[in-house]
């Protein structure tokens, strides 16, 4: 496929469609099935429950910069076409980039993050109980409670028996969207991924703070 050429763009367009789809379906399901139909969690009672998420509800519950990634990776094809047609190919120019960048910060910052946090077995509830768990999904995975991985490090509560999470059908479509738009500009995501590796090692030696503030917006889910 040659990647400065319009077809490159058509097949993200089809990955837009797919990703619209993937938005609508559940994204994640997460269960607390204790024995016998209640339980006590952080000192109090609670009864069992299933709570099942969609990409659309994670997305705008998110930090507005997630929800700004996914609406380019939407938007941007179908008007890179429309340009096209215009006699305005050259906009593919700096719509090819900005949509490597969003697809890169959505499959790192939220798919990934996201993945690996519900891939914890159990989860751990948050202190808010039921209520708390989509906030609590959008924090940094790292000490926000619900990844197995810091509490081995004791950097949150102990896990909470038989509250358990499975992915959804919306996440590997949302997954699958995503990869066909990095593989389609794989090109455009090498420069991406090497400038933004470079921008936060500057940042990480000049400036601790202002690593955490881009982080805080680059991947939304992580920080």
């Amino acid at each position: 496929m040659d990647e400065d050429g319009i077809g490159t763009v058509a097949v993200t367009a089809v990955a837009a469609l797919a990703l619209l789809v993937g938005l609508f379906l559940p994204l994640f399901t997460v269960r607390y099935a204790p024995p016998g139909g209640s339980g006590v969690v952080n000192g109090h009672s609670m009864a069992a429950f299933t709570e099942t998420v969609s990409g659309w509800q994670f997305i705008t519950t998110a930090h507005w910069t997630e929800l700004l990634y996914v609406l380019a990776l939407l938007v941007l094809p179908a008007a890179t076409l429309i340009a096209w047609r215009a006699g305005l190919g050259a906009a593919q120019y700096v719509t090819k980039p900005v949509m490597a960048l969003c697809g890169t910060l959505v499959a790192a910052g939220c798919l990934l993050v996201l993945g690996l946090g519900l891939l914890a077995r159990p989860l751990v509830m948050p202190a808010g109980g039921r209520n708390a768990i989509l906030s609590s999904l959008h924090a940094d995975p790292f000490t926000s409670g619900y990844q197995l991985t810091a509490q081995t490090l004791g950097l949150n509560s102990p896990p909470t028996p038989d509250f358990l999470a499975s992915f959804g059908a919306g996440w590997f479509v949302l997954a699958a969207a995503v990869l066909i738009v990095l593989i389609a500009l794989w090109r455009w995501v090498a420069y991406v991924a090497v400038i933004l590796a470079v921008v936060l090692v500057i940042f990480r030696f000049t400036d601790p703070a202002l690593l955490a503030g881009a982080s805080g917006y680059l991947f939304p889910v992580s920080g």
